[in-house]
């Protein structure tokens, strides 16, 4: 990756990510336990949520810390289940299984990140993630993103989650000729119509 390019997806991602602390089992196995009530905890409509709570649960061993902090944050503002495995989808890829499982069926064209010139697989997994977060968004009941729109710790703390994992991604993938420019055009217009009052508008 060169230093234009690194620059650029610095610039996109808002700076670096952060490392995580070290912390040990006992505390990591509590903070698990504490996700799984809070998902518990949620009342819905069990023929609305289809099971997802019990797949978002069951996948909280095998994440990060960073993302089980995430995952805590959005089922703490109300996000569902289904919503939050298409978040963590391009980080965690059973969640994306899982979104895949319930969407491909019914996907006829997905988000187009075709400007940004990433490599084909790279390309494929982003609009992927994209596609999953606009499906899960709309076929919600409960709760919608845009609902949300005016939080700005909520809008703040999405922006730099979704930034690191991407950024995480990009390094993993070893990215190496894409348009950084060209590709925080398009996650910004993707981005602004998540959150608009009309998100498929």
């Amino acid at each position: 990756m060169s230093t234009e390019q690194m620059s650029g997806v610095e610039d996109l991602m808002m700076g670096n990510v952060s490392e995580n602390v070290a912390e040990t089992d006992e505390k990591i196995s509590d903070r698990i336990v504490a996700a799984q009530q809070k998902i518990a905890a949620i009342k819905k409509d069990e023929q609305s949520s289809q099971g997802f709570d019990n797949k978002l649960a069951a996948l909280l061993s095998g994440v990060s810390i960073k993302i089980l902090d995430f995952i805590i944050f959005l089922i703490d503002h109300g996000v569902p289940s289904l919503t939050i495995l298409a978040m963590i989808s391009l980080e965690v890829p059973e969640a994306g299984k899982i979104c895949y499982s319930e969407f491909h069926k019914y996907i006829a064209e997905t988000a187009d990140f075709s400007v940004a010139n990433l490599s084909k697989e790279t390309e494929e997994k982003i609009s992927l993630w994209w596609t999953f977060i606009f499906a899960s968004n709309y076929i919600s009941k409960t709760l919608k993103l845009n609902q949300l729109r005016t939080n700005d710790v909520f809008v703040q703390r999405i922006s730099k989650e979704f930034s690191d994992m991407l950024k995480n991604f990009l390094v993993q993938k070893n990215e190496k000729k894409f348009d950084p420019k060209a590709l925080k055009k398009i996650l910004k217009t993707y981005a602004d119509k998540v959150f608009s009052k009309n998100p498929l508008g």
